[in-house]
């Protein structure tokens, strides 16, 4: 059985980092926080204000982007076409002034 997982990258605040490797996408979906079991949660202040990577897109929780706060939830861009139960590679460059996510060919 497939079970959720994520990481959360505290203490990173103004601090660069980059992640990469490599995911199974599990053939169910769990939740909106992690679809078919896989997030990355950036800049998280507990889990109401993140930025999160997942095999759906990026979404915003009550953080700036583009220097402005949007309101709670905000969807920067969004994947399509990754199929579920398939190996994915990622990676996330985090610097202090910008965020890049790659997952698969997206």
């Amino acid at each position: 059985m497939t079970k959720p997982s994520w990481i959360s990258l505290y203490y990173t605040e103004g601090r660069s980092f980059k992640l990469t490797g490599q995911v199974l996408l599990a053939e169910e979906e769990f939740d909106e926080d992690q679809p078919h079991g896989f997030a990355l949660y950036l800049r998280e202040f507990g889990s109401l204000h993140r930025y999160e990577a997942t095999c759906l897109g990026m979404r915003v929780k009550r953080r700036q982007v583009e220097g402005k706060l949007p309101g709670e939830f905000l969807f920067p861009f969004k994947f399509e076409g990754l199929k579920p139960g398939s190996w994915q590679e990622f990676s996330v460059e985090v610097r202090a002034e910008s965020i890049s996510f790659k997952v698969g060919d997206r």
